[in-house]
């Protein structure tokens, strides 16, 4: 190969490299950027021996010159062909190095977001799936059963959120592009944790302050049945009212206390 064919070969290297993008936090273009720069680099290790065979002739060639322009000029064209070979060789060995440490945690910042994101997929159907509130006592402590359990993965979320956010700082430091994106997404995630969490605290109180008044329903009910069994008790004793009419008094009395004690306790269950 000759000096100019080297020097055109070259100047197609340096264009390839600088038509690649700034290394992007996302996996998936990080991945590829990798590959392709990868890819150069190993194209420029096949030309090493060219170039070093250039060099050689080159030195060879201003050794023999005597001329000194001429043998100025083809110095000057050796220490372009130089400067510029290492340059680019060493630019995309930098790159190199730093995709291949961006790319890791790219994935890493992926695999945790995808989990984050399914188990957060996964409480969001639960509460959005959540049976209406009732006053039945069984269910209600299968529903706070339930509040608990999602409660459990919503602070599980919040706990898994901030490694995901601890990963995209990292990227930070490395990544030239894309970084916004993963700060967006990571802060869709913690609104939505903090949504989820406050629902679930809501239904949370929904649930004691029903388990609270089902509890009082019953009571009541207890109560107004005691009472009613009694007016009833007392309403059929034997009782002849035309030979012991101060014990009759004395019963319709009681009839009478008991039944405004049922309207109470009626007023109350309404």
């Amino acid at each position: 190969m000759s000096f100019d064919e080297f020097m055109a070969k070259l100047n197609t290297f340096e264009d390839e490299l600088a038509k690649q993008d700034p290394i992007s936090a996302l996996h998936e273009t990080v991945q590829v950027q990798r590959q392709e720069n990868e890819a150069l680099q190993k194209e420029l290790a096949l030309q090493d021996p060219v170039f070093e065979k250039l060099v050689q002739n080159g030195q060879g060639v201003v050794d023999a010159l005597e001329d000194a322009p001429e043998r100025e000029v083809m110095e000057k064209k050796m220490e372009e062909l130089k400067s510029r070979w290492r340059s680019l060789k060493g630019k995309v060995d930098e790159r190199q190095n730093k995709l291949v440490k961006v790319e890791p945690e790219a994935q890493k910042f992926r695999q945790d977001a995808d989990s984050l994101a399914v188990l957060l997929a996964d409480a969001e159907k639960q509460v959005d799936e959540f049976e209406p509130l009732t006053v039945d006592i069984d269910n209600i402590a299968k529903q706070k059963d339930l509040v608990k359990q999602i409660q459990g993965m919503a602070d599980k979320l919040k706990s898994d959120v901030q490694e995901v956010g601890g990963s995209a700082d990292e990227l930070k430091e490395q990544a030239e592009k894309d970084v916004p994106v993963l700060e967006a997404e990571v802060e869709d995630y913690v609104a939505r944790i903090e949504k989820l969490s406050a629902s679930v605290g809501e239904k949370d109180d929904q649930l004691s302050a029903m388990e609270a008044a089902s509890h009082d329903y019953h009571v009541t009910v207890k109560k107004v049945e005691d009472v009613f069994c009694e007016a009833c008790d007392v309403v059929d004793a034997p009782v002849v009212c035309g030979t012991n009419t101060e014990s009759a008094a004395q019963q319709l009395a009681k009839i009478k206390v008991n039944c405004s004690v049922l309207k109470g306790r009626v007023t109350v269950l309404c």
